[in-house]
């Protein structure tokens, strides 16, 4: 339930935002993944969210929830990235 403030003709709603991100290892070559430009991507942004805090933290649980099976798909990129590529 979020709490809502009337004062002075206006509704206010209070406002939250969260960010999840979840710092990369170093690449197999040790070399940190490139964003193309020559800057290191040094964190992968799971979530934002902006909103009432009962969204936001909602949202954070349904995260929460499907983090078991998402991170064993981020590690297998990196498995991948191990691998020849192109046929190479």
């Amino acid at each position: 339930m979020s709490v809502i403030l009337r004062h002075e003709g206006g509704i206010y709603v209070p406002m939250v935002e969260a960010t999840a991100k979840m710092p990369l290892p170093p690449l197999p070559d040790s070399q940190r993944a490139d964003a193309g430009n020559g800057e290191p991507i040094e964190w992968l942004e799971l979530l934002t969210v902006h909103g009432p805090p009962s969204v936001v933290a909602s949202a954070l649980d349904a995260l929460g929830a499907h983090l078991d099976e998402l991170v064993p798909l981020i590690g297998k990129l990196y498995d991948d990235h191990e691998e020849p590529q192109h046929g190479g």
